[in-house]
């Protein structure tokens, strides 16, 4: 479903008109995590590692595209199979205006689903491995900010999972741009 804006908050239903530009919503997201350098302040990077994820991630704001509505939690426990195999996806109470499939795709990653999962997701989507493949750095860059603004919202909301969502966000950059580094499918 394409969209007008972008963001969390649909400011006008009848034209499907989100709050805010692409730009402005990356600024407030990149802002809330970075600007306190919140990756430093929880010993999850170093400053300079921190600086890294910020350079690496800010290259998104340079997309060009039409935002769509998006899930945003597409995890098993929102997906009702039915006997012959319909998939109905239910609580859309995060859903997100944003790139597609990027940002779904960075949504569902996030939480390193299975395999199996993987699979039926670009199924679904009607993307081949190969199409993830050309497009998994971008969708990295998104995961990346998913993740520290997950810590983010733990910090405030629900610190016992601060610890799980850090260990989580050390991987993520391992990954993506530290020792491990090498983009993976999962």
């Amino acid at each position: 479903v394409q969209v007008i804006g972008t963001g969390f908050l649909l400011k006008d239903y009848e034209r499907g008109e989100f709050n805010c530009s692409w730009q402005e919503w990356l600024d407030y997201s990149i802002g809330e995590v970075f600007e306190s350098d919140l990756p430093a302040k929880l010993q999850i990077l170093s400053t300079q590692e921190s600086d890294r994820a910020l350079r690496f991630i800010e290259a998104i704001k340079e997309w060009k595209f039409q935002p769509a509505l998006t899930h945003a939690n597409l995890v098993p426990k929102n997906l009702i199979i039915s006997p012959s195999g319909e998939a109905s996806v239910i609580d859309w109470g995060t859903a997100l205006a944003q790139r597609v499939p990027h940002g779904e795709l960075a949504e569902t990653f996030v939480w390193e689903p299975g395999e199996p999962f993987i699979q039926a997701f670009l199924e679904g989507y009607g993307l081949t491995n190969d199409e993830l493949h050309r497009i998994r750095e971008d969708v990295a860059k998104l995961e990346l900010l998913r993740i520290f603004d997950s810590v983010r919202w733990a910090e405030i909301n629900m610190p016992e999972r601060v610890q799980d969502y850090s260990n989580l966000a050390r991987k993520k950059f391992d990954r993506f741009l530290g020792k491990d580094r090498g983009l993976r499918t999962t």
